[in-house]
């Protein structure tokens, strides 16, 4: 019996040995309100976002997600705290 396995170079590693990747959410308010999406996968409330893409900056990533997730087109310009 195997004790370590290495993926290192596997075509299809498991998602937990892959690399690390960066990841863009967005925090919508609207008078006061906090806008969250509902999963479908876990029927859990969650903040907008996903992970960037390698041309991307912070705004177009989280722009892009949250027309993708909610159907919104919000300029990137209105995104306006980074952390």
């Amino acid at each position: 019996m195997a004790i370590v396995t290495f993926y290192r170079g596997h075509p299809n590693p498991p998602k937990t040995t892959q690399g690390a990747h960066l990841g863009a959410n967005a925090i919508i308010t609207c008078n006061g309100k906090l806008l969250l999406e509902k999963r479908r996968d876990s029927d859990i409330w969650g903040m907008i976002g996903g992970g960037y893409k390698k041309t991307e900056t912070g705004r177009e990533a989280i722009a892009r997600e949250t027309y993708e997730e909610l159907g919104l087109r919000i300029p990137k310009e209105k995104f306006t705290k980074l952390a």
